[in-house]
């Protein structure tokens, strides 16, 4: 987990990503996953009222996304709704955690008072209309 200073936009938005970084041990690098900074905006930072997560699927849903159709996303999600969900995620491909990571992580920031979503980053209209506190957006509301 990143430990060091969050850094802010100076608008009303900041984005974070994940990223490589460098690490004070053996190992030659660590990767930083965007959703542990988002946790920590959530519980260290004063004024967060909203969270949108993109991701490369519509939401957090209830297959694979390989066989998922338009019914198989979930609006809301819950950790309590576990069994619900297909959170599993291909390590070969994504080394942050995949949508399950992001769910649970979610819920951390749900669980600080502030409104999360996840959607789909590759409709810019839904990332802009989650940000712009817009509920209904095509995408699964986290709650605590």
């Amino acid at each position: 987990n990143f430990k060091g200073e969050l850094p802010y936009s100076k608008g009303e938005c900041t984005v974070t990503h994940g990223d490589v970084v460098d690490v004070p041990d053996e190992r030659e690098f660590g990767i930083l996953s965007g959703d542990d900074l988002f946790v920590r905006y959530a519980t260290e930072s004063q004024g967060v009222t909203a969270a949108v997560f993109a991701t490369d699927v519509d939401g957090v849903l209830k297959v694979p996304p390989e066989r998922a159709t338009a019914d198989d996303l979930l609006e809301t999600w819950s950790s309590r709704d576990n069994e619900a969900a297909e959170l599993s995620h291909d390590e070969k491909i994504d080394v942050t955690g995949g949508i399950g990571y992001k769910a649970a992580s979610g819920a951390l920031v749900a669980a600080a008072g502030v409104r999360v979503l996840i959607v789909n980053g590759h409709h810019a209209d839904r990332v802009v209309a989650a940000c712009n506190g817009v509920d209904s957006v095509r995408g699964t509301r986290i709650l605590p």
